[in-house]
């Protein structure tokens, strides 16, 4: 049970225990981030590449503004997300926050 982080009396109703461990891999991560995003937007001509090209993390290459577009949009035509309210106003309250440092930085009182 200390490995597992479950109580003695939940892992006594299992005949078997499988413990899966996630170890942090950034240029793993990266792969299988690559993979799944070519998996959602597979045959809209947006593929992505590998993000990290010969196992190296200093050579990681941001998308263009249009690729990113070309997805964002892609994803809305085949998902249909919806944006709970909780999300909205945290993305405004960071938005916010984004532009008030923007603001600061340039020399403006906040």
């Amino acid at each position: 049970s200390q490995h597992t982080r479950v109580s003695s009396p939940l892992l006594s109703r299992f005949d078997l225990i499988f413990v899966m461990l996630d170890s942090s891999d950034e240029m793993r991560d990266s792969r299988i981030a690559s993979f799944l995003l070519n998996q959602s937007i597979q045959g809209s001509g947006l593929d992505v590449s590998s993000t990290v090209p010969n196992n190296n993390m200093e050579e990681f290459h941001h998308w263009s503004m249009e690729k990113l577009r070309g997805y964002i949009s892609t994803v809305k035509e085949r998902f249909h997300p919806t944006l709970s309210p909780e999300a909205a106003l945290l993305l405004q309250r960071h938005y916010t926050r984004c532009r008030d440092t923007a603001s600061y930085s340039q020399g403006n009182s906040p």
